[in-house]
């Protein structure tokens, strides 16, 4: 199980990639049929319904043309 941390985090990523989206221009439907999830599947992470896997982030922002950075 993910602990609160994680979910948060989470939550506030994938409500970037859906503002990042937005800014571009980029549709649901259209990040649906580049990663090969459903829209439902999509809208349901942006809407932090559920944390995504590891994969399924960088997939999501590979489509949106987002780079990942880690800091340490």
């Amino acid at each position: 199980m993910k602990d609160e941390k994680y979910i948060e985090a989470s939550k506030q990523l994938m409500d970037q990639l859906r503002k990042a989206a937005e800014s571009k221009g980029i549709t649901i439907e259209e990040i649906a049929e580049k990663t090969g999830y459903r829209p439902f599947t999509i809208d349901r992470l942006f809407k932090g319904k559920y944390a995504p896997d590891l994969d399924v982030f960088i997939k999501l922002c590979e489509v949106i043309g987002m780079k990942i950075r880690i800091e340490v």
